[in-house]
């Protein structure tokens, strides 16, 4: 197995992660204001997209965008801890 180095032959593999994390996080916050924006209470918006009646619906519906989001924030948050340890960035200097 070939190990990458580079992300698209260009920049690092560090850096790539976080654009892809970034961009994952954009996407799914744009999906959310799109459901939001669908769900708001007009005749047009009502005969155009169907949403389940009850608010537990709409929100499982909605949760892979939220954990989207999350494991983009658990991307960038683990990509940075590995570059500040491997570079001797360490909080907690003693």
């Amino acid at each position: 197995m070939i190990l990458a180095k580079k992300f698209c032959f260009c920049i690092s593999l560090q850096m790539g992660c976080i654009l892809i994390a970034l961009a994952g996080i954009f996407l799914a916050g744009m999906n959310i204001d799109y459901m939001l924006l669908c769900l708001n209470r007009t005749y047009f918006r009502e005969m155009q997209h169907k949403f389940p009646e009850q608010a537990l619906y709409t929100v499982i519906q909605m949760s892979p965008d939220l954990l989207t989001i999350l494991a983009s924030f658990m991307l960038i948050f683990a990509v940075l801890s590995f570059s500040f340890s491997t570079y001797g960035f360490e909080f907690n200097n003693k």
